[in-house]
């Protein structure tokens, strides 16, 4: 069997951790011998297969780590390792070089560098160490077009040995939590709209909230659930509820907080919106896609092949509220939920051999 070892600094919620996940369920258990190691005190992921193994470190800082992935990686021997930290992955070719061992090393970025748009003395030191790691990766994985070509420029990395991978969605997972119940909020009177993340600006809420309010102006029966809670920016969720109340929009507009199943929402809505400012490549449009639910999100991402214009969706122009509400107002008029558009997953079993 083909030995594979995935290496997360975190197992908390983010897309990134979420993705690994998935591509680990996305493997036959007949074919590869997966263990999956979790450097920090993360609890251990509940859906988590029983035939992956699990190690965990507890460690505050990925880099506290070194000695267990020194000892571990030397016994276990795997033919590849992958992570989705660049953190991770310096640690990863030190490991290799001390250990004499000769695996492949693979790591996905999920945000393109010039979204970091530091440019202190730390952020130019990093970008160095960054390049550095790269290089020494056997394969990079990349979102989009556009982050492949913003990792080569950035990174100094040939573009031959970037590959383009859009974020895979575990299916089964889908349908097992999509069908736990109905949400009790979504009135089928109502158009019911459905957005989700953590509760900072990089998400753009506070732009959804004001585009709400043109779409309520012509469209009263539309409501608005935001789920996920405050993270990052004290004080958000405040602001976003004031604004709410400045719009007159308490009855259309609702913070439901965080859901540990969200997915049920996206199934059970007329419409997903995505608004953010900038994201890496949003797992829940695909998820919402899956659905059949039509997708308004903003052209932080390149969702070109993923949402088509009067299809199954609209990519509008971010950081615009007049133009998340012309996007929802144009799925209002012309969308409807369908089961004809399906999400084809990449195989990972072809990087794998």
């Amino acid at each position: 069997m083909i030995k594979l070892v995935f290496v997360s600094s975190s197992t908390n919620g983010g897309g990134a951790e979420r993705m690994q996940l998935n591509i680990m369920h996305s493997l036959s258990k007949e074919k590869y011998d997966i263990t999956f190691i979790n450097t920090s005190s993360d609890h251990k992921p509940i859906d988590l297969k029983d035939h992956i193994k699990y190690v965990q470190y507890n460690k505050p800082h990925a880099r506290q780590s070194f000695c267990k992935l020194l000892y571990d990686l030397s016994r276990m021997k795997p033919d590849y390792v992958f992570t989705t930290s660049i953190v991770v992955a310096y640690i990863l070719i030190i490991v290799r070089l001390f250990s004499f061992s000769k695996f492949r090393l693979y790591v996905r970025i999920a945000v393109p560098p010039s979204e970091s748009p530091k440019n202190n003395f730390k952020s130019r030191v990093l970008r160095k160490v960054n390049s550095l790691v790269l290089k020494y990766s056997e394969l990079i994985i990349a979102q989009t077009e556009f982050s492949k070509k913003d990792i080569a420029k950035h990174y100094k990395v040939p573009l031959k040995k970037i590959q383009v991978i859009r974020n895979i969605i575990d299916k089964t997972l889908l349908d097992i939590n999509g069908n736990c119940y109905i949400p009790t909020e979504l009135i089928k009177e109502n158009y019911n709209i459905v957005a989700s993340g953590a509760l900072y600006s990089v998400k753009g809420f506070d732009l959804l909230i004001d585009a709400m309010k043109l779409v309520v102006n012509k469209k009263s029966k539309v409501k608005l659930y935001i789920l996920g809670e405050e993270r990052y920016e004290f004080g958000y969720k405040k602001f976003l509820l004031k604004k709410i109340n400045e719009n007159g929009l308490q009855d259309n507009v609702f913070l439901l907080g965080h859901k540990t199943n969200p997915f049920p929402y996206y199934k059970h809505s007329d419409l997903f919106v995505m608004s953010s400012r900038t994201e890496g490549f949003p797992n829940v449009v695909l998820e919402a896609l899956y659905y059949g639910t039509p997708v308004v999100a903003t052209n932080c991402v390149d969702f070109s092949g993923v949402i088509i214009n009067d299809m199954n969706g609209y990519i509008v122009e971010k950081e615009s509220h007049i133009a998340i509400a012309e996007g929802i107002e144009k799925a209002i008029d012309k969308l409807k939920k369908s089961t004809n558009y399906t999400i084809q997953n990449f195989n990972y079993e072809e990087l794998f051999v």
